[in-house]
């Protein structure tokens, strides 16, 4: 008596094991690049930062504004400092916040004609060789 596999075997077909890919490499290349996300964000002197960074984590927090997974300051070549505060498709509705509209009464820096876009890893990195990948491409929040 032949066994199961035996028969498929003879009869040409073949088991193969199908598992769904995972979702949290949604944002990864499979060379371990990220898939890059465009982002808003303003350009602050360095004695202001520490001082906008505060005011922007009640008014705009990084989770509303799908960027929770990057560090908010990066350093950019001319030695001013780039603060990402949104995601480019979300900003238009979380800046409608009344928290941030205030804040930008105060703020010159965030009115959205001062602002650039930037690009961050669009997900958190789920290995090493992902963080070190996102890196290169702006500063992530936290390894795996």
């Amino acid at each position: 008596m032949m066994s199961r596999a035996q028969q498929e075997a003879s009869n040409g077909m073949q088991l193969e094991e199908i598992t769904p890919p995972d979702p949290r490499l949604a944002g990864w290349n499979a060379d371990d690049a990220p898939v890059a996300m465009r982002c808003l964000a303003c350009v602050v002197e360095p004695k202001q930062a520490s001082s906008l960074i505060r005011e922007l984590h009640d008014a705009l927090p990084a989770s509303s504004g799908g960027v929770a997974h990057v560090k908010r300051v990066k350093k950019g070549d001319d030695g001013s400092l780039r603060v990402v505060l949104a995601a480019e498709a979300v900003y238009d509705d979380v800046s409608n916040e009344d928290a941030y509209r205030a804040l930008l009464t105060r703020r010159s820096e965030l009115a959205r004609e001062a602002l650039e876009v930037v690009l961050v890893p669009a997900q958190p990195p789920v290995t090493r060789a992902h963080f070190e990948q996102g890196a290169r491409l702006w500063p992530l929040a936290r390894p795996p």
